[in-house]
């Protein structure tokens, strides 16, 4: 299947369509089949629009123009985004091989997080300080400048727009760096803003972390970076920054535990439970990879949540009646695959699910959805694996489930189901997490989305990404 799409870069309002010698195929992972030959950035390319970004934000007029007039412009952008919505979600369904109603969940959200800095765009209104009978001081939130932000490739358009939406809210211009995967939304959204940002700040900048994204962070007139990604990556990131003393945020990985308490609600645990390891393939840093389950009641919530996963349809991303799709590419495939032949030596099997046998799709970059009961030592309980593979441990006493819950080195979200409320809030309140959800509640689009421990540095989303996207200045005037 191919993708009626050119690829391209989008610099200084201007899509540019550049033939290059390092063109690389973005393939489509549920048939391993080629769905564009994309362009590699040249550091010329990158200089190119960090430049257009700087003149964009020193002389133009989105910084200097009115906050209601960026609300307008990132409400507009909404507007459009919904407008595009099935072919946007065709887009990344296609190019990630996420099932299509996750798509355009994803799509939706992406809308959302425009609409929600429009409004914080004009949420601000400083602050004023007394300073004895003679001086007032002025406290200001003022745009930071240049941001450099790289995204990953599990959730292209909506991550896209979590990175984008606070620096634009705030008056920024912005070079943004898709994965090498999956490029095609992020130069559509691109498009899609067309006129409604001033030349310049909106670019897109495509190629390899290697090439591009260490060109983008490494620039002198990049004055923060946001990244979304691996440990490893984020770390050689921050000694850039350092080096530089640039700003840097940082969104990375995530192992994360489901504590099941035997008085939870059981149906709607189980069934969070799967969800949270086989939304987006596990391809997730949030992904619920870890449960630890009271022990009386562990053998009947297994075999309920095994029950569960037997019904799951692996397969085409493109049907609505598919539950999982393909990991991303050949390479994430065998490396999830490793942690599976791991597991095999080291963990008792519960449950391991089929992969697609029939044609296109056995070509295609499927890993069953696996269920293993294991050690605290055990590779698959302390290492990110990225895919469907859950790891059970049981617990007897609330200091055993918080223990098993902070034996790791992420922080970044943690779910918590119990019928005893304050039991429930005393295991939140122990849990080394960056975000908490008991019972089945969701994370609000505005609040603070970041973890402890190697799951990254600050905080996003929100008044919080406005805070990562903005410098504050006082200004100290005298009277009388």
């Amino acid at each position: 299947m191919s993708i009626a799409m050119k690829p391209a870069f989008f610099i200084a309002g201007e899509r540019i369509e550049q033939s290059s010698a390092e063109a690389w195929t973005v393939i489509d992972p549920a048939r391993d089949a080629p769905l564009a030959h994309w362009p590699q950035a040249t550091d010329e390319h990158v200089d190119r629009a960090v430049r257009s970004a700087r003149e964009a934000f020193e002389t133009g007029p989105w910084r200097r123009g009115a906050p209601e007039d960026r609300a307008r412009a990132l409400m507009e952008f909404a507007s459009r985004i919904r407008a595009a919505a099935e072919d946007l979600s065709r887009l990344d369904s296609l190019n990630v091989g996420k099932p299509i109603g996750q798509a355009r969940d994803d799509v939706e959200g992406a809308a959302r997080f425009f609409e929600s800095y429009a409004h914080l765009a004009v949420a601000d209104p400083g602050e004023l300080i007394e300073y004895g009978e003679k001086q007032m001081t002025m406290v200001v939130r003022e745009p930071i400048g240049v941001v450099g932000a790289i995204i990953p490739w599990n959730f292209p358009i909506t991550v896209a727009a979590a990175a984008a939406g606070a620096p634009l809210a705030s008056g920024n211009s912005l070079v943004l760096k898709p994965s090498e995967l999956t490029p095609f939304t992020a130069v559509r959204l691109a498009e899609l803003g067309a006129g409604l940002f001033p030349p310049g700040v909106f670019n897109v900048v495509t190629g390899t972390g290697q090439s591009v994204g260490r060109a983008l962070a490494n620039h002198p007139d990049i004055d923060t970076i946001l990244f979304t990604g691996s440990v490893a990556v984020g770390g050689e990131l921050m000694a850039t920054a350092a080096k530089q003393i640039k700003r840097i945020d940082l969104e990375l990985g995530g192992r994360s535990p489901t504590i099941i308490c035997a008085d939870a609600p059981f149906e709607q645990a189980v069934a969070s439970a799967l969800q949270r390891i086989v939304y987006a393939q596990g391809e997730n840093c949030a992904a619920g990879s870890r449960l630890i389950v009271e022990e009386s009641i562990r053998k009947k919530f297994i075999d309920a949540l095994i029950e569960r996963a037997r019904a799951l349809k692996i397969g085409d991303p493109q049907l609505e009646t598919t539950d999982i799709g393909p990991m991303i590419s050949a390479r994430h495939r065998d490396r999830v695959m490793n942690y599976f032949a791991g597991a095999k030596r080291e963990a008792r099997e519960l449950f391991v699910g089929p992969t697609p046998q029939d044609s296109p799709f056995d070509r295609g970059f499927y890993v069953p959805v696996s269920i293993w009961q294991v050690e605290p030592d055990h590779q698959i309980w302390r290492e990110e694996v990225f895919g469907p593979l859950l790891s059970v441990m049981s617990f007897r006493t609330t200091d055993e489930a918080v223990r098993l819950a902070n034996d790791t080195d992420y922080g970044l979200m943690a779910v918590i189901w119990s019928g005893d409320q304050s039991k429930a809030l005393t295991l939140a309140k122990r849990t080394r997490a960056g975000i908490i959800r008991i019972n089945g509640a969701g994370s609000p689009i505005h609040g603070p989305w970041g973890g402890f421990k190697k799951s990254g540095i600050g905080r996003g989303y929100g008044k919080y990404g406005i805070a990562a996207s903005t410098e504050l200045k006082q200004i100290n005037i005298p009277f009388g």
